[in-house]
């Protein structure tokens, strides 16, 4: 089983030439998922070579705006790109009302966008493990 994290941004509450806000994308075999949506997560994305098409979830932590924030933008870059795939997107109480509000017209909103309302998110995954000894 392969599975790869690709830091796309950390530790910076506003986009700098040198440093992005909160971003990760984790890909497990074929399945990716992005971990937050800071501003300028898809020149983040671009520049690590990340496929759009693959990102089916989206997880955000919490609604502070490093976290967030590059959300609507990215939702708004599949439906420009016909994304027709499911995407998911997992966040806690007001995530749709905050990254929703852009997508108000229907007309605007990939056909396929799904909230889900979480008041923690854990992603659990089953792999076995072996000790060296």
């Amino acid at each position: 089983m392969s599975t790869y994290l690709t830091i796309l941004g950390f530790n910076s509450a506003i986009p700098t030439i040198n440093s992005s806000p909160t971003a990760q994308l984790l890909e497990i075999e074929e399945r990716h998922f992005l971990i937050d949506c800071g501003e300028g997560t898809q020149v983040q994305l671009r520049k690590a070579k990340a496929r759009f098409s693959k990102i089916n979830h989206i997880f955000i932590s919490h609604l502070h705006g490093d976290h967030c924030f590059g959300l609507p933008g990215l939702i708004a870059s599949f439906r420009l790109l016909g994304r027709d795939i499911p995407l998911h997107v997992y966040g806690p109480k007001g995530i749709k009302k905050n990254a929703g509000n852009h997508f108000s017209d229907h007309r605007n909103t990939p056909a396929a966008l799904k909230w889900f309302i979480m008041s923690w998110i854990r992603i659990i995954l089953k792999r076995s493990m072996k000790t060296a000894g």
